[in-house]
């Protein structure tokens, strides 16, 4: 549970039950209906009138998005607050204006993340011919000693199975401390 949230909820006498703390962990890029942990508190309200979230943010990084929980939960007549202050209001049009246009800025810092991220991860990949998933063997301390001994006793005319005995005996096991077997060989030494 955030602290921010605990003390704003103390000091504004919300009282929040210890089996009612929802979280989703997720990236920003799944629909908000498919968030398990918006669902399962969706599911468990149950005469509930409030939802405290950090940051209306939190909830969603699109203005449409946002404006559309906020109706479903005022229909449910659940109050929306956030421990920051950010106003969930639609009193005053002032105020609801203004929530808007933090939502947009919101969703565009989102939009400029997301390209940033794609650029940086397209400038590695240019730059090493990959960036994302399980790195090659060779690339962690130690493993280069070990991809030289292979290419010293390949160009010896041993085989990959005679190498990968090798290798075994000497107790220079695999990445995930598996026995080496010959195909695996092959494959790191063709790359």
């Amino acid at each position: 549970m955030c602290i921010r949230d605990r003390r704003y909820a103390d000091a504004n006498g919300i009282t929040i039950a210890e089996d009612s703390w929802f979280t989703d962990i997720q990236s920003g890029r799944d629909e908000w209906q498919d968030r398990p942990g918006w669902s399962a508190m969706m599911l468990a309200l149950n005469g509930t009138r409030t939802v405290l979230v950090e940051k209306l943010d939190r909830v969603a990084r699109e203005v449409l998005v946002q404006e559309l929980i906020m109706r479903d939960l005022r229909k449910r007549e659940v109050t929306l607050m956030s421990s920051t202050g950010d106003d969930t209001s639609d009193e005053n049009l002032e105020r609801k204006m203004l929530r808007q246009i933090l939502a947009v800025f919101a969703e565009y810092e989102r939009g400029a993340t997301v390209l940033k991220l794609r650029g940086a991860r397209q400038r590695k990949k240019d730059e090493t011919g990959r960036c994302e998933g399980r790195k090659p063997y060779g690339t962690r301390a130690g493993e280069a000693e070990v991809i030289n001994l292979m290419r010293q006793m390949r160009e010896l005319g041993d085989s990959y199975d005679a190498i990968a005995a090798h290798l075994n005996i000497a107790g220079l096991l695999t990445r995930m401390g598996r026995k080496w077997i010959g195909p695996t060989i092959r494959r790191i030494l063709d790359r």
